[in-house]
């Protein structure tokens, strides 16, 4: 029987209900009622491109305010340089491994296989995925020092903000003592610090006539009077730490006679004043605290001509300074 014949039915078979022996209707064509147009499509992702949008252009205008004053553009070139540092240390550190890793493995097939006497040289590169991850890493550590020639360039008109801030303390200092003799200390050694830092960056371009030596000398002195703001700052944080605690047990010490001559409502308002006051304090305190623990180890580390520590300590406390002053600069301007 060939494939175009058909076998009879049976009789019984061919008279049932169940058997439909006429020919099979055809499929009837996909349904285009489930499937969106395109306009439909574009009208869905309206609201969602607006939103992005709109997100896009808030996040742009945040971010030119914080880099449209000089501070913020500072703070957001210390952070980009030093993570920028931190990040090419770890690719570096990644490479170096996976090439010691290979000198390791094929030092222990060389041991078995060599006889007494024999030497193996051998030139190891590496794969393609780590050689471009070392590249990579060389131009992080290239931009890195970029943006660190750059801060130093903003840096040479610092000496007039520093006129600046010497004039005001001197005309309204702080009313104590020890908080009074840190500020005038403190604007003393950065006028030497940014003297003595723009004196070795000129000479280092080749715009003023300083040596090698004398450029050498100028970063670590200046460095080192850098220490010493960092070391007046600490002690300016902690005296007024000690005021503060002082001024808080002398308001908890006010007798209950005084405090129940005024309404509640007051009483309420002024223990929230205060609160928010003390927030705002301690919250201040605590980030510039930060700052300066993080900041002394480079301070001491740039004032040795030898060094102190290697580039991944130095992006490291970098970094975590600069993401504080960030997220300061950024909640200002928010």
């Amino acid at each position: 029987m060939t494939d175009s014949q058909q076998a009879p039915l049976p009789a019984e078979m061919a008279n049932s209900p169940l058997i439909d022996t006429a020919d099979p209707p055809p499929p009837a064509p996909p349904s285009k009622a489930g499937k969106p147009s395109s306009a439909a499509q574009l009208d869905r992702l309206k609201p969602w491109i607006h939103l992005y949008l709109h997100k896009t252009d808030t996040t742009i205008s945040h971010l030119n305010r914080i880099l449209s004053t000089p501070t913020g553009l500072d703070t957001t070139l210390s952070l980009l340089s030093y993570s920028t540092l931190l990040l090419s240390t770890l690719i570096n550190r990644l490479t170096l491994t996976r090439l010691h890793n290979a000198a390791a493995e094929l030092t222990s097939k060389a041991a078995t296989t060599l006889l007494p006497g024999e030497t193996l040289i051998a030139q190891l590169s590496l794969p393609s995925g780590y050689a471009a991850l070392a590249r990579r890493g060389a131009q992080l550590k290239a931009l890195a020092a970029l943006v660190s020639d750059v801060r130093i360039f903003l840096r040479l008109w610092g000496l007039l903000g520093i006129w600046t801030w010497g004039r005001d303390t001197w005309r309204a200092p702080p009313r104590d003592g020890i908080l009074r003799s840190i500020a005038y200390a403190q604007v003393f050694v950065n006028m030497f610090y940014q003297f003595l830092e723009n004196g070795a960056y000129l000479g280092q371009h080749g715009v003023v006539s300083w040596s090698t030596t004398t450029q050498s000398r100028a970063w670590a002195w200046s460095s080192r009077f850098w220490a010493c703001h960092v070391a007046l700052d600490l002690g300016r944080l902690f005296r007024e730490r000690h005021l503060r605690l002082s001024q808080t047990t002398q308001e908890d010490s006010t007798t209950h006679s005084e405090r129940s001559e005024k309404h509640v409502d007051e009483k309420e308002k002024e223990v929230e004043a205060n609160t928010r006051e003390s927030q705002t304090f301690w919250d201040r305190w605590n980030r510039e605290l930060l700052v300066n623990v993080a900041f002394a180890p480079l301070t001491l580390h740039w004032s040795l001509e030898e060094g102190l520590v290697g580039d991944g300590v130095v992006g490291a406390l970098g970094s975590v300074a600069g993401v504080v002053g960030f997220r300061e600069m950024w909640r200002r301007t928010a």
